[in-house]
């Protein structure tokens, strides 16, 4: 009976554990116009009133990512933008921070910090885990999560043109309840009373 326990409470354990949602907000970005290169500076801001908690559930943490590009470059010539974010969420790292896009007629070096995605131009900006500040993000018609711009760079063919966009994503799961606490609580009680029974029959 002790190990069934042991058993059922390690079951639920790993239940909650596994039981986590993602949910992804595009914000929307801006363009330049066809053949500009001059990102023209924009405020992003993010939507997320469709975003609402089932009951039972909470958010565990939360991830800004900005996306840079350019699209048709000028042919048979090194292309490089600088994409320049300011206001950036403290809650996500803070600002200004950068991205240098190069390439040939398609993009294909991202230079930028902390941390590439290996998509084209897409990078993780930073994690929040401080359940205080989710509330500034969820459930929001209009919340700013940065601002955009560039600062030289050459060269765009005809209809070439740069992009920006940025991304909110929440990570969101069960809210442990007493009474899963108490069978995990129990379970752990559990294994321990296996373990002594098998150190006395040593």
């Amino acid at each position: 009976m002790k190990k069934f326990l042991v058993l059922m409470a390690g079951g639920l354990l790993l239940a909650g554990v596994m039981s986590a949602n993602t949910i992804q907000f595009d914000c929307g970005g801006v363009s330049s116009a066809a053949g500009n290169t001059t990102l023209p500076t924009t405020n992003i801001t993010c939507n997320t009133s469709a975003f609402v908690l089932p009951s039972g559930l909470t958010i565990t943490d939360m991830y800004l990512i900005y996306q840079d590009d350019y699209s048709s470059g000028a042919p048979f010539v090194a292309n490089s933008f600088v994409f320049n974010w300011t206001n950036v969420p403290t809650d996500f790292g803070g600002g200004p921070q950068s991205e240098t896009v190069s390439g040939g007629s398609g993009s294909t070096t991202y230079l930028v910090h902390p941390a590439y995605l290996g998509n084209a131009g897409l990078w993780l900006v930073g994690t929040d885990t401080n359940a205080a500040s989710f509330g500034t993000y969820y459930n929001k018609v209009s919340v700013l999560v940065g601002t955009v711009g560039s600062s030289g760079g050459c060269c765009l063919a005809t209809g070439g043109t740069l992009t920006a966009d940025a991304f909110l994503v929440f990570d969101y799961g069960l809210v442990p309840e007493p009474v899963t606490m108490l069978l995990v609580g129990g379970g752990l009680l559990g294994v321990g009373l296996l373990a002594s029974k098998r150190r006395k029959k040593a």
